[in-house]
């Protein structure tokens, strides 16, 4: 985790920015409102920040995901990303707000090799919380180190999980958010099928829970080489 006086939270109100010259240990977190409309007024600085979030892409996820009009539109069709950077991009967190629903939906997360395991995930999407004040969490994710980080913010309120099944309630709200989204959406799990044309991961990464690992490999029929085509779409309740 990433001590907080060693990340300096920064509001951006206007773009392009200046990259800072790196210091050890720091990480600035910029906060973007209707990033389109931000964003494309500086073309240049625009394509800079694309092709360094590509780069970041490609090194996190591998070359299948790798494209700067995949990038671009993580970046712009949303309602707000959060990007961490010091003298280059280190990650970002792309979201959607269901305002009716006080929900938060993350669109895209994407953090730098050299960075994971320091805290920067659970920064930018805590900034965007913090900033929309809202009550839930959601995002689609083949990934169980994600669960652990929703569960972060979460505890015991993550729907599904290995030991509890979506509520009823979820039902609805979860076909919109999944609406227009390839695969077919199960009810009962919360699972995706055929979700991704191709598996995120090189590997799917493990976790040591071995009761979430198992839970992962069964549900999504993660294969030898630790990947599948599903995923899963996961909410939780978020404790203030």
């Amino acid at each position: 985790m990433v001590k907080t006086k060693e990340v300096r939270i920064v509001r951006i109100q206007k773009v392009p920015w200046q990259w800072p010259q790196r210091r050890k240990g720091q990480i600035n977190i910029s906060i973007l409102d209707d990033p389109q409309k931000q964003l494309s007024l500086y073309e240049g600085f625009f394509d800079q920040v694309v092709e360094q979030a590509d780069d970041v892409v490609s090194r996190s996820f591998g070359s299948c995901l790798k494209g700067c009009d995949s990038t671009r539109e993580h970046l712009l069709n949303v309602d707000l990303i959060a990007i961490a950077y010091s003298d280059k991009i280190l990650g970002f967190v792309s979201a959607k707000i269901f305002k009716p629903h006080n929900l938060l939906y993350i669109h895209g997360v994407v953090v730098d090799p050299s960075v994971k395991g320091k805290g920067v995930c659970r920064f930018l999407i805590d900034s965007l919380i913090k900033k929309e004040g809202v009550d839930w969490l959601s995002f689609t994710t083949q990934n169980p180190v994600m669960f652990k980080v929703l569960n972060s913010f979460c505890g015991e309120e993550v729907y599904p999980s290995p030991n509890s099944s979506a509520p009823s309630s979820l039902e609805g709200l979860a076909k919109n958010i999944i609406q227009g989204r390839e695969g077919t959406f199960d009810a009962q799990t919360f699972v995706v099928s055929n979700l991704y044309q191709e598996c995120l991961y090189d590997s799917i990464p493990s976790v040591t829970d071995q009761d979430l690992h198992q839970w992962f490999n069964d549900s999504l029929c993660i294969d030898e080489l630790r990947k599948s085509n599903h995923g899963f779409l996961f909410f939780g309740k978020i404790y203030h």
